[in-house]
């Protein structure tokens, strides 16, 4: 018999107060997302915004991760309705929503993600989400709103001083700081680590702190993940299939190049 329960693992365990460790799926790849789920992370997120991915792509990367505990967030490639609906109904079971810098674009967000009444997404049986026909609509319709992660990302300086009332949304599960779209957007992109980016970051943080709203971002390493974790991020990236494996590839051409050319 299928067990056809919905279950989001990183949304239980940050609801309980743990933290999370994610991935970046950049490379539209089955073989990187059965990798990754295999190694353990809490979640991924399969990159619609700048990855090479489509729906026939995704839905193998979600087929890769079924029978796992690794939640796959999609990376939406903006902030549309029909563009959300359609990656939940292949079965993400999380969002993440670029470039959200007020209230209204969070809520609108969330609305997409939900099914009425709370929201406006579309309904049909026939979807990989609905068990292709074989779930009831009135248990889906029970389950779906509450089982589905949104987070929203905060990657411009309207965003930044919005950020207070984005982060007090009922509903709304989480807020990513982008920091190379947020540098870029505040004319930081040459000076990522000066004063006014470590200000900006830091009224991300401290609004989120305040609010007990989880905060995500990226990360270069563990190490660098670790200190976050500690300073009170509730999720982090921290590493990508693609630049993973460019970055070892070059360290091994260079290290031969070095010794043998």
């Amino acid at each position: 018999m299928l067990d056809m329960r919905l279950k989001n693992f990183l949304k239980e365990k940050i609801h309980s107060g743990k933290k999370c460790l994610g991935a970046w799926l950049h490379m539209g790849s089955s073989v990187s997302a059965e990798i990754f789920a295999q190694a353990g992370f809490d979640f991924v997120v399969i990159d619609m915004e700048h990855g090479p991915h489509d729906f026939m792509t995704l839905g193998d990367q979600l087929r890769a991760l079924r029978g796992t505990e690794v939640t796959p967030i999609v990376r939406t490639e903006w902030n549309d309705f029909v563009f959300i609906k359609r990656v939940l109904d292949i079965g993400a079971m999380g969002l993440h929503v670029p470039y959200v810098s007020t209230r209204a674009e969070a809520e609108q967000a969330l609305r997409s993600a939900w099914y009425p009444p709370q929201g406006i997404r579309g309904m049909a049986r026939s979807t990989r989400a609905a068990f292709y026909g074989q779930k009831p609509v009135p248990e889906m319709l029970n389950e779906v709103n509450d089982k589905i992660w949104v987070m929203t990302a905060i990657e411009t300086p309207e965003g930044v001083k919005n950020i207070e009332e984005i982060a007090s949304i009922q509903g709304l599960d989480g807020v990513f700081l982008g920091p190379m779209d947020l540098a870029s957007t505040s004319g930081n992109l040459l000076n990522q680590n000066g004063p006014e980016m470590i200000a900006l970051k830091s009224q991300i943080e401290s609004a989120c702190f305040k609010l007990g709203m989880p905060l995500a971002t990226i990360a270069s390493g563990m190490d660098e993940a670790e200190a976050l974790f500690d300073k009170g991020y509730s999720m982090i990236l921290a590493m990508s299939d693609a630049v993973f494996l460019a970055t070892h590839s070059i360290a091994a051409v260079e290290r031969f190049t070095k010794k043998y050319r």
